[in-house]
């Protein structure tokens, strides 16, 4: 229907704790946390203060959400933070270079401002994390549905890439994960994003026998007509198609962001201090 809109906005990563550390591992996990996780529940608790709701419905998929709880991780999350405080704090102390130095984004010059600005966010990241999520990210989350702010997505327990597994684990994957939702959060999620947006002809009939009600999938299973949702096959489920043209606008595999060399390059980093300066 014209000028329905919903902006959905999904994340996964596999289970990292205990995977090692850097430069992936858990340090994959918490530069998701502080990037993107953190900055995404300040602005939808500050948009609730206004008493704004149906903002954005958010996919959560049960690995991250266990990982966001785990104590184990909160801790690293902590001293991760702090850590990243004192290497913005050395990268904002270092002397200029000589004017004739070129300028690149690991030259002392860029890497002080860099720095300086980066001192600036994780001191607000701490002060967040301090304050509100000593007790893992559910807590956050059940506030923002309960109030009616965002619509909460699931999924199968470990993210499984569902036509290829048996019918009876596909069943389970999808019960525990939807169980996981309301243990945590007290919610039993009327929709998933399915995994890699998979489909096989038949799911549609366990998505119902699960309470599921709705799920998404990738543009061209709809033939790229995401306008509206769909019925699948004779049951009430609805199959919502991601729009392709709107979602490349955001994070293209083709061109602009991320590919693009105007933009950060998140595979660089500045050895000297560990910060990833823009590219």
């Amino acid at each position: 229907m014209p000028g329905l809109f919903t902006l959905v906005l999904h994340t996964h990563l596999p289970w990292l704790a205990h995977h090692g550390r850097w430069p992936v591992g858990e340090e994959w996990l918490y530069q998701s946390w502080a990037a993107a996780y953190l900055p995404v529940l300040r602005v939808l608790r500050a948009l609730a203060e206004e008493d704004r709701h149906r903002l954005v419905t958010l996919g959560m998929t049960p690995v991250v959400a266990a990982q966001l709880d785990d104590p184990y991780c909160l801790d690293g999350m902590h001293y991760w933070l702090a850590n990243w405080r004192l290497r913005a704090a050395e990268a904002a102390s270092l002397r200029p270079g000589a004017q004739s130095e070129p300028v690149t984004a690991c030259s002392p010059n860029a890497l002080r401002v860099f720095g300086i600005r980066d001192c600036a966010e994780a001191d607000r990241a701490l002060d967040d994390f301090a304050t509100l999520w000593r007790h893992g990210a559910s807590p956050l989350l059940r506030a923002l549905i309960d109030a009616g702010v965002v619509e909460l997505l699931g999924g199968p327990l470990a993210h499984p890439f569902q036509p290829l597994l048996h019918p009876r684990l596909r069943e389970f994957a999808l019960r525990e994960g939807l169980a996981d939702a309301q243990q945590r959060l007290a919610h039993t999620p009327a929709g998933i994003w399915a995994p890699e947006c998979a489909y096989a002809p038949g799911m549609e009939h366990d998505y119902a026998a699960a309470g599921v009600s709705h799920f998404i999938v990738d543009g061209p299973s709809l033939h790229g007509d995401t306008a509206l949702g769909r019925p699948v096959g004779d049951t009430d489920v609805v199959a919502f198609g991601r729009d392709l043209q709107v979602s490349y606008r955001v994070w293209s595999p083709k061109s602009g962001y991320p590919g693009h060399a105007a933009y950060r390059d998140f595979h660089t980093y500045d050895h000297l201090t560990g910060l990833k300066p823009a590219g």
